[in-house]
């Protein structure tokens, strides 16, 4: 990988990818467990919010792995961090940490976690993959990496942990947006046309040891309208969800007979984890998106008694509103102070109205 472009979407920036732009990383990406991540999909079975499926199903409808997005922002977190005066130790950690913070997804993703959290949730688990996989040992003889530490970042405390979780949500908005392609929706087509650089907002971010913040208040809520609309338009989007609770039923089935196991899901990869929910099964088997539809509730009561007098229901979801980020700090005036106070009450109001606009129950259903 040494001397590939990494350019982030949507931004002036790109680097290459050597020790003076990556740091320590270029030596550590060979690790077995880190290799993993290349072959567990960033987005698993989601499928394109402009596109109904119809030329077939589609295994991996966007390519992208966690590996590509926990390197993504590698790059930038090193120029925050040095420019803001700390050590070169400190920051071979904090990369250290953001290149591994996934390294407990297990095989299948965000589908599998749902199987049992306690068991695959990555940030739960994330120091116990560390240890298990021997990364912590050697890279506290090499670089005195403290995985207590590095959990605390992971869970988001302290504020390395808030800058962990800004560059994780900056690196997965960029990195999907791109693969989305031209065939954007139209919201987010509009936002990318006034602000065709809106990635450059990592240029902004501010930190002490106290805190993280930004310079830019109108930068920092163009991107955080965009990441509002890739929830509303994409993530959360129940037409674009359906292969995913289709693919969770299957590998639920495999779970709950013992074919697949704890450590399965923990150390293999999706590659391993197709093989098996297709053994056996020709292409016929496959459902396409098409061929699924869902109806709304507003309560668990509404969508159970639909489920009651519908066999063809396989799923309930409940879709909850999500966190808008308008709590950030920025400086604004000469004061740091929470987004939401330093723009007009109208900006929060539109983040706040998109963060609701899923909310629901949702039954999934064979037609």
């Amino acid at each position: 990988m040494m001397g590939k472009i990494v350019e982030i979407p949507f931004s002036s920036s790109k680097y290459e990818f050597n020790e003076a732009n990556f740091g320590v990383v270029c030596r550590e990406i060979r690790e077995f467990m880190i290799v993993r991540l290349k072959k567990v999909n960033q987005l698993q079975r989601l499928t394109h919010p402009n596109e109904r499926g119809e030329s077939g199903y589609l295994w991996f409808p966007f390519p992208q792995s966690r590996f590509d997005h926990s390197i993504f922002f590698l790059a930038v977190a090193k120029i925050i961090l040095s420019e803001s005066g700390f050590s070169e130790q400190f920051v071979q950690k904090f990369l250290l940490t953001l290149l591994t913070h996934d390294i407990a997804t297990p095989a299948g993703g965000d589908a599998t976690m749902r199987l049992n959290k306690q068991f695959f949730c990555e940030v739960k688990n994330y120091r116990r993959h560390m240890i298990e996989a021997g990364i912590s040992m050697k890279w506290r003889m090499l670089y005195d990496f403290d995985d207590q530490e590095a959990e605390r970042w992971v869970e988001g405390f302290e504020f390395a942990g808030f800058l962990l979780n800004v560059l994780d949500r900056m690196s997965y908005v960029a990195l999907d947006l791109y693969h989305l392609g031209k065939n954007k929706p139209a919201k987010i087509l509009q936002l990318l046309k006034k602000h065709p650089l809106i990635m450059d907002v990592w240029r902004d971010i501010c930190v002490t040891k106290e805190c993280v913040y930004f310079s830019n208040a109108y930068r920092l809520y163009h991107f955080l309208l965009l990441r509002a609309l890739m929830h509303t338009e994409f993530y959360l989007n129940p037409n674009c969800r359906k292969l995913e609770h289709i693919f969770f039923s299957q590998i639920k089935k495999l779970f709950d007979s013992g074919e697949i196991s704890v450590d399965d899901l923990r150390y293999k990869d999706d590659q391993w984890l197709e093989s098996i929910v297709r053994k056996g099964k020709d292409q016929s088997w496959c459902t396409q998106p098409e061929s699924i539809d869902w109806q709304c509730f507003d309560n668990k009561e509404d969508a159970d008694a639909f489920r009651a007098g519908n066999n063809s229901v396989f799923h309930i979801e409940h879709i909850k509103p999500f966190e808008t980020g308008m709590h950030w700090l920025v400086m604004h005036r000469g004061k740091i102070m929470p987004l939401c106070k330093a723009l007009p009450k109208q900006f929060a109001v539109r983040i706040e109205s998109l963060s609701n606009i899923r909310e629901g129950w949702y039954a999934y259903y064979h037609k």
